[in-house]
Formats: C-alpha cells, structure tokens, sequence
C-alpha cells in the first residue's frame, strides 16, 4: 500500500544527479589501501566496498569486518540511500505523524520519512514500514528503480524496458529489468532475482557502487 499523498508532497524533494553522492568526490585514493578483517585482498567486490566504507553510505562495522553476507533491513536500506544522496534535510514540522513504526533513532527516523516522502518506501493497511525486517530482494529493487530511475531520466539516461506504469505490467519484473538495462547490476550481480531472499550488505553495497558509477558518467 502506498500511503497519503499529501505526505508524499510534504516531504518529497527533487531526485536529480546533482543531489546525489556525486558532490562527495572520489574517495578512491585514500582507500585503495583499505582492509576488512572477513574480506580477502582478492575478492572481487573490495572496491565497492571500499567505496561504501569510505563514503559512509554503509560503514565498515567497529570491529573492522565488513560482513557482506548479513541481511540489509528495511530501515538499513533506507539510511543507505538517504547517505547515498548526501542526507537531505527533512524538515521535523513538515511529515503529519501517520506511520505508526518509525526508528527513534533521529537519522534512520528521517531516512525512512525522506524515502517515503520519494514513493520509495511504502507501509502496509496498519501504516507500518517495518524497518527491522528483511528487505527483500524483490522490495529492494522496486525501491532502488524508484529513487534511481528519476535520476538518470534527468541526465537524458533511458532505456527502452518496460512501463512501470502499464497497467499490465508486473512492478517487481519491470523494476529488475529497468535495473538491468540501465547498467546498474554489477556482473557479480546479474543472476541477481527479484524474490523474497534479504538483500545483503555486500549486494547493496555493489548496487550503490555501480549506481554511483552510472550516475557519474550518465548525461
């Protein structure tokens, strides 16, 4: 269910490359050097991690692990792609108090109201966005395509997949698609299926690396 429009309106702010991490600079020369304690020097996802590290879209943990496999919750995943557009200010007295499970935590509360505000997070019939679950492969990818498509459309990047809009069309096989035509699946990534398997650390940290690169060359 997507909730209230008039809350959508309130918080919504324009999703254009420019307000993306691509303000943040390269990161790149001062983490080639950087070590996880459960990644190997040889793993082809380093840099991508590196990168996430770096940036703070999602941190390395305090212990120095990365752990690329745990499970990405839903409120994880929104404090990712809030970072990962540089943190946007969502003004407290703006968003009328109608979801019922938002963190308490100040930057995940606003993550989770600014992805919202995007059409990107959605709640169930109890106005509940369940931000300690799992987010799904399938949830994640309706989620990255709706923040990112905006994006790139801006930057003239399109590609000819299927209508989100048509009213034919399944939302979870069309946003994996427009993911896949629009570069952002990184190799290690393209047996990638849009089900109910959580996302992990170590793909969202993939997807928002290669989005960045997307982005950064795109227009």
């Amino acid at each position: 269910m997507l909730l209230g429009s008039a809350a959508i309106a309130a918080v919504a702010l324009p999703v254009t490359a420019g307000a993306l991490l691509l303000q943040r600079g390269d990161a790149s020369a001062s983490t080639d050097d950087r070590t996880f304690t459960d990644v190997g020097a040889d793993d082809d996802a380093l840099e991508a991690y590196r990168w996430a590290d770096a940036t703070m879209v999602q941190p390395a943990l305090e212990d120095g692990s990365y752990t690329p496999g745990a499970a990405v919750t839903r409120g994880d995943l929104a404090l990712a792609l809030h970072r990962f557009a540089g943190a946007p200010v969502v003004p407290s007295d703006a968003v009328p108090a109608m979801l019922a499970d938002l963190d308490t935590a100040p930057e995940r509360r606003d993550a989770q109201l600014w992805l919202f505000g995007h059409a990107a997070l959605w709640g169930d019939l109890s106005l509940c966005v369940h931000p300690d679950e799992p987010a799904s492969r399938e949830s994640a990818s309706q989620t990255l395509t709706a923040l990112l498509r905006p994006s790139l459309s801006a930057r003239g990047h399109s590609q000819a997949v299927t209508d989100l809009a048509a009213a034919d069309a399944d939302p979870t096989t069309s946003a994996l698609a427009w993911l896949q035509d629009s570069g952002l699946l990184p190799s290690a990534l393209t047996g990638l299926k849009a089900d109910a398997t959580a996302l992990t650390r170590g793909e969202l940290a993939q997807l928002l690396f290669r989005a960045d690169q997307v982005l950064a060359g795109a227009g």
